[in-house]
């Protein structure tokens, strides 16, 4: 495990072949030592896995609250078959509700044009209204049935309808920091496991609306964006990892993760402190520490998921308690490689930096414990 530099796995995806041999199709990876756009931003022609998320935190005018969930995944496997898994979540903490829905198909020209061999276009921004206008293709361009992205570089348009149930969002967002290039370059070294392309824009300013139980409610709130490619050969080792991004009301963001290999007890530190003006502090396993306890159990799985957790950044004066809004933010997804288990969802933030009191919300994912 040494001499991994950063790791921050958005999605659980990995844990569908937790238990098998690494499906992925992994020669037709990216090359490359830094992220350019709007290149790093479109589809990969035949990646291993790569993925785009959003998850974000909103108010309507009664001040509820809501948290929201949206990840687009593209992998090759080694039959050749490009394929896309869309996963969506919406929590909803007035009624202590989490919804989530899914689903699977091949890629066909669901996710735009390949980087590879196609051009992109271009797209345009008119930052007068505040609103994106598309000028031809913009990088990112996803329909997969009632699942759509459209946009780059933080400026995207989403929307979504669950199959099951009348819950969805169309929503607008804008970046208000730079993008954050993890690993300096954008490509992150995990060690002898592979490098990865990985960047985020925190903190994108996003309105528009969520519907629930068919009822449509203007919400406003902010979202963070990851977007990471090269990651099939993440799934040949057996390691297990919490990730959380976290903002502050101090304005200050952060992306933090813990990692372990299932055949020792000894975790692996990093991530991301970015300040109010979008400066970047990168995170080594010695400046950080999270400690995870009081577990739950999920009444459908049987999994257990810790719900305390206790943060310190000494470099950096921080000291900070995180805790799920509700317990129960578990998804079961079942694909043709198996069950994908996994725990995803909003949480409070309280505690201190630089001797003051600072306070927020985030979104932590844990997987394959």
């Amino acid at each position: 495990m040494k001499g991994i530099k950063a790791l921050s796995i958005a999605f659980g995806i990995i844990v569908i072949v937790s238990s098998c041999k690494n499906p992925f199709l992994t020669k037709y990876n990216v090359k490359g030592e830094i992220v350019e756009f709007p290149k790093s931003e479109a589809v990969n022609n035949k990646n291993s896995l790569e993925w785009w998320y959003l998850t974000g935190t909103f108010r309507d005018s009664l001040n509820n609250r809501y948290g929201v969930e949206y990840v687009f995944f593209h992998f090759c496997t080694k039959d050749h078959v490009s394929r896309v898994m869309v996963n969506v979540a919406v929590t909803d903490e007035n009624d202590s509700v989490f919804h989530y829905d899914y689903l699977i198909k091949n890629r066909k020209n669901y996710l735009g044009k390949s980087i590879v061999s196609e051009d992109l276009g271009s797209y345009m921004i008119d930052n007068h209204n505040n609103e994106i206008e598309i000028e031809s293709q913009p990088p990112i361009n996803f329909q997969v049935q009632d699942y759509s992205w459209k946009g780059g570089q933080g400026y995207y348009t989403i929307s979504a309808k669950m199959k099951k149930n009348s819950v969805g969002f169309n929503l607008t967002t804008t970046p208000t920091k730079p993008v954050v290039l993890h690993g300096d370059s954008g490509y992150v070294n995990y060690g002898d496991i592979t490098t990865a392309g990985y960047y985020s824009y925190p903190r994108l300013k996003t309105k528009g609306s969520i519907t629930l139980n068919g009822k449509e409610i203007p919400v406003e709130g902010i979202m963070w964006y990851d977007r990471q490619w090269n990651c099939g050969e993440i799934t040949k080792k057996d390691i297990a990892w919490d990730w959380t991004a976290i903002s502050l009301d101090n304005q200050s963001d952060l992306m933090l993760y813990r990692i372990k290999s299932k055949k020792s007890d000894n975790y692996l530190f990093g991530g991301t402190y970015i300040d109010s003006l979008g400066n970047t502090m990168k995170l080594n396993h010695e400046d950080l520490k999270l400690v995870a306890k009081k577990d739950w159990k999920s009444p459908n799985t049987k999994k257990s998921y810790p719900l305390h957790w206790e943060i310190e950044i000494p470099k950096l004066e921080i000291k900070l308690t995180m805790i799920p809004i509700m317990p129960n933010q578990e998804l079961k997804i079942k694909s043709f490689f198996g069950s994908v288990i996994y725990w995803e969802g909003l949480c409070d933030v309280r505690g201190e930096m630089n001797g003051k009191p600072v306070k927020g919300e985030s979104y932590l994912e844990m997987t394959n414990k």
